[in-house]
């Protein structure tokens, strides 16, 4: 199978540079009282635009486009070539967004069913329960017949379509928090279900 780009990369060199830049808010001063949370104004709060998207999402070491600083926008697509010359393409992304360009769905006996509105509205209410502790992801694909081929430059320049996708996953990520001494407050930019999570600190 040929491999355009996968979905699954070595994480290895980057959490070795995680690990020794270590990224994350760190206090000059221990706390008067240990345990009290600590407030940020909007202003302060602007001033870490643009400083830690890439770290967050990896942009680097996922070879991400540019679009990665939305990330409602990065959907990850990957294009896997098989022997008979047909394309899967596999998109990853935002469960909200990947859920829209479904139009069937893999059931429980591993056949494609036909994304009707009942069905849809389920998956929806599932991805709006799942944000309220986890960070949701879709994984959906389609097949392109006698589009594939052997020549690695034209697969470059290839658009991969976006649309009449199959929902094959949705999955729930729990981000644990990093062990340490100190307090912190998070950032996040994704949806309002997961900001209000983390505000409760659940």
């Amino acid at each position: 199978m040929f491999v355009i780009k996968d979905l699954v990369v070595d994480m290895t060199n980057f959490y070795n540079q995680y690990k020794s830049k270590e990224p994350w808010l760190k206090r000059k001063n221990p706390p008067t009282v240990p345990g009290k949370e600590i407030l940020q104004s909007k202003k302060d709060r602007a001033k870490l635009d643009g400083m830690y998207e890439c770290i967050l999402y990896t942009c680097c070491s996922t070879s991400c486009p540019s679009c990665c600083w939305n990330p409602q926008s990065y959907l990850g697509p990957a294009a896997l070539l098989h022997p008979d010359s047909q394309v899967h393409v596999h998109w990853k992304g935002a469960a909200e967004i990947v859920l829209a360009s479904c139009t069937g769905f893999i059931d429980t006996n591993n056949g494609i069913t036909a994304m009707d509105e009942d069905k849809a509205l389920f998956f929806k209410k599932a991805i709006k329960d799942g944000c309220k502790r986890l960070h949701c992801v879709a994984i959906a694909y389609r097949s392109s017949d006698g589009q594939g081929s052997n020549d690695e430059e034209q697969l470059d320049h290839w658009a991969l379509p976006e649309d009449d996708l199959i929902l094959h996953a949705i999955v729930g990520i729990k981000d644990p928090c990093p062990g340490g001494n100190f307090n912190i407050c998070a950032v996040v930019g994704n949806s309002a279900d997961l900001l209000k999570t983390v505000w409760k600190g659940d």
